[in-house]
C-alpha cells in the first residue's frame, strides 16, 4: 500500500472487459483500469480467469486504492456510502438500460443514458 498523498479524484474505476461482445465464442478479456478519465488496459487473455488474475497487479502498479474519490466523501455510518441524488439516479438509469448485464452492447459503459432517458440536474450548489 502507497504512503502517497493523493489528491481526490472525480472518478475510478477496476474492471475486466471482454472483447467482441457480439460474439460470445470468441471473447478475449483485458484488465482494465481507469483513474480520473486516464484508462490503462493489460495484455488481452483468452479467459475471464487469467484476466481477473492480472486485475490486481494492474490496480498495484497504478497505485489504484491510494486515489481518494469525491463519492467517497460521502461514507455514512457503519461504512454504508450515501450517494448522491445524481448518481443514484444514473446507476437506476444503467440498470434499467440492462446495460448491467455482461451481453449488453454498452455493458459498463453510462455513456447516453442521458440522450437515452433525459438529463439528470447537478448537484451542485451554484
Amino acid at each position: 500500500m502507497s504512503t502517497t498523498k493523493r489528491n481526490k479524484i472525480t472518478c475510478k474505476e477496476s474492471a475486466v472487459i471482454p472483447s467482441n461482445y457480439h460474439l460470445p465464442d470468441d471473447r478475449s478479456y483485458a484488465a482494465y483500469v481507469s483513474i480520473n478519465g486516464d484508462s490503462t488496459y493489460s495484455a488481452w487473455f483468452d479467459t475471464k480467469e487469467e484476466a481477473i488474475a492480472v486485475q490486481p497487479l494492474l490496480e498495484k502498479v497504478l497505485d489504484y486504492h491510494s486515489y481518494p474519490t469525491m463519492a467517497e466523501e460521502s461514507e455514512g455510518p457503519e461504512g454504508v456510502r450515501a450517494m448522491t441524488e445524481r448518481v443514484r439516479i444514473m446507476d437506476e438509469r444503467y440498470h434499467e438500460s440492462g446495460r448491467d448485464k455482461p451481453e449488453h452492447p454498452m455493458h459498463g459503459l453510462y455513456t447516453g443514458l442521458a440522450k437515452e432517458y433525459g438529463e439528470v440536474p447537478s448537484n451542485s450548489p451554484e
